[in-house]
């Protein structure tokens, strides 16, 4: 059998916010502490041996208590504002076999429509980029937020 080869131009997503909202909408929320944790897991890594440190709790947030996963990362402004995009790359390869960069957003915002908190702590300053879903306009993206609020919390060392 005679194997053809040809060059094949890869096709475009011509509306990149509903196929956004799309993934997200075909997440599996069983998946979200597992993505979470493993981010957090990757992030603390690459921090000195005596400074890997996770830690899970719950922050009360209008009367619920809202999961919490801390570690020991930093990222810039614009490199939290770039995490908050759908299959992005930061400091890990982005392919088919090893990465899509969008585990935990995909997994989690379904189930957390008003909203899924990044912060990042970097020289002495709190950022965050808050990630929620609009069902109706079927779009998912950042919005503006109020100030950080602190909970309880359990040290996991690595």
């Amino acid at each position: 059998m005679t194997e053809l080869h040809f060059e094949i131009e890869p096709i475009t997503v011509r509306n990149p916010e509903r196929e956004a909202y799309r993934a997200v909408a075909m997440g599996r929320p069983e998946m979200m502490i597992r993505e979470l944790v493993k981010n957090a897991e990757e992030a603390a890594r690459k921090k000195p041996m005596g400074e890997r440190q996770i830690r899970i709790y719950g922050t009360p947030i209008d009367g619920v208590t809202k999961l919490t996963i801390w570690n020991r990362g930093g990222m810039t402004l614009a490199t939290l504002l770039d995490f908050a995009n759908i299959n992005v790359e930061i400091d890990k390869v982005n392919a088919m076999d090893q990465n899509y960069g969008r585990g935990a957003k995909i997994a989690s915002l379904m189930s957390n429509q008003r909203g899924l908190r990044y912060r990042s702590c970097l020289n002495r300053r709190v950022l965050q980029v808050r990630l929620c879903v609009d069902v109706d306009q079927q779009v998912v993206g950042p919005i503006q937020v109020a100030a950080p609020i602190r909970g309880e919390a359990i040290a996991l060392r690595m």
